[in-house]
Order: C-alpha cells, then structure tokens, then sequence
C-alpha cells in the first residue's frame, strides 16, 4: 500500500476511534459537527489519493 494512502487510513482509523469517545462523553452539538466535517476532510484525501494511485497505474 502506498505509504501515503496507508497514513491517511491510519489518521483516519485514530479520528474514528477519538471521535466515538467524544460522543460517548457527551460532546457538544457543535463539536459534533466539527468531528463529521474532519472526518470528511480526512475521507476525502483519502479518496484524491486513490485517484492519483489509479492515474499512476494507468
């Protein structure tokens, strides 16, 4: 896996497991809209960077 693309699994699989402890600690409303939004920046990277393997491929 390409070293950048397994960093960006890794952020995102610590964010998950931070974010869960955070709600279950009864995070604020707007802390929890904060949490989605990084999860969608992380989630999106992740995505460009499969992209940019698949250009690399072809």
């Amino acid at each position: 896996m390409n070293q950048s693309l397994k960093w960006y699994y890794e952020e995102l699989a610590q964010y998950v497991l931070w974010a869960k402890q955070r709600m279950e600690l009864g995070a604020e409303p707007r802390e929890g809209v904060a949490l989605a939004l990084q999860f969608s920046k992380l989630y999106q990277m992740i995505q460009l960077q499969i992209q940019e393997l698949i250009i690399d491929v072809d």
